[in-house]
């Protein structure tokens, strides 16, 4: 056996392999999950902008915001079944009914899912 045989041998052993159809099936389902994250986060902020003037988009942004975060966690669970891969929740949880949005924003902003160098600027410049 040469060496052309053995390369043309392990190239085509990723057709073999369960795992790259499970791959494939991932960027798949992302795809469209993704058209419709954006669709449905785009249309929230959008009408919740439009009908701020009346009151009734801010109960609209406050379920977009909640849809972005179980959106978040869904993706985050797809891509752990599929791919075994072992990413973890935030270490955040919201509880409205405990704390004012203020004390919400100011936690989500100075948590540790920002960058480094994001959150002490962020944070130092709101009027607390």
């Amino acid at each position: 056996m040469n060496i052309d045989t053995i390369n043309i041998k392990k190239f085509y052993n990723i057709l073999y392999n369960k795992q790259t159809y499970i791959n494939s099936l991932y960027l798949l389902i992302t795809c469209f999950i993704g058209s419709l994250y954006i669709f449905v986060i785009f249309m929230g902020i959008f009408s919740s902008l439009l009908l701020s003037i009346i009151l009734v988009g801010i109960p609209i942004l406050i379920l977009t915001m909640i849809f972005i975060y179980f959106f978040a966690e869904f993706e985050r669970l797809i891509t752990n079944s599929l791919l075994n891969t072992n990413i973890n929740s935030s270490n955040y949880s919201i509880n409205p009914f405990e704390e004012n949005i203020i004390s919400i924003i100011t936690n989500l902003i100075g948590s540790s899912q920002l960058p480094r160098g994001q959150a002490p600027r962020l944070v130092s410049g709101l009027p607390l």
